[in-house]
């Protein structure tokens, strides 16, 4: 993560364009109506861009012929009965209705001293960084997926097993435990 971070700091401070958005490879920005418009329409300074995500899980009879099939599913606030009443043995390896994150991207103007995150970014205010304002995106959200096929998604969390047991209790979330275990 601090990688990604350094990286997405770097962009910002050499891009050549008023907004930078910070997406990973297996995400893509789709626009109901013009992205471009809205971050103009943002008029307060040290104001992130975020962009909800939609998360693609793949069909259910398992059989994928293009990148973009079966359904994406937005976040949401599933109380612990509903989770169970929905994925019974499963609902640990959700969060907030995701196998992966539902924090969205933040995308900032390069002319502020916003630093980016992976997800969010943040301002240094007083003696520690904080987030700033916050304008949730009305024309653009991020699809993301977690795995691009189901053998990809597999690697991917066998990766982390990888891991010694230390730094997993560190680097995990509890649902991502969960997928590992």
């Amino acid at each position: 993560m601090r990688r990604q971070t350094n990286n997405a700091n770097v962009a910002k401070d050499a891009a050549d364009s008023d907004w930078l958005f910070h997406i990973d490879a297996d995400e893509f920005i789709w626009q109901g109506s013009s992205l471009s418009d809205e971050p103009v329409q943002v008029e307060d300074a040290n104001t992130e861009v975020n962009l909800t995500v939609l998360e693609r899980h793949f069909p259910e009879d398992g059989k994928q012929g293009t990148l973009f099939e079966g359904a994406f599913r937005a976040t949401a606030d599933l109380s612990e009965e509903d989770r169970k009443s929905v994925y019974g043995p499963f609902a640990a390896m959700i969060k907030r209705w995701q196998y992966s994150h539902g924090a969205g991207k933040g995308g900032v103007r390069t002319s502020d001293p916003l630093r980016l995150g992976v997800h969010n970014a943040s301002e240094w205010r007083g003696d520690k960084w904080r987030g700033p304002a916050r304008h949730v995106s009305t024309s653009a959200q991020l699809l993301h997926f977690d795995g691009l096929t189901p053998l990809h998604w597999l690697i991917k969390v066998w990766r982390y097993r990888r891991n010694p047991k230390d730094v997993q209790k560190v680097i995990l979330q509890a649902h991502r435990a969960a997928q590992m275990d």
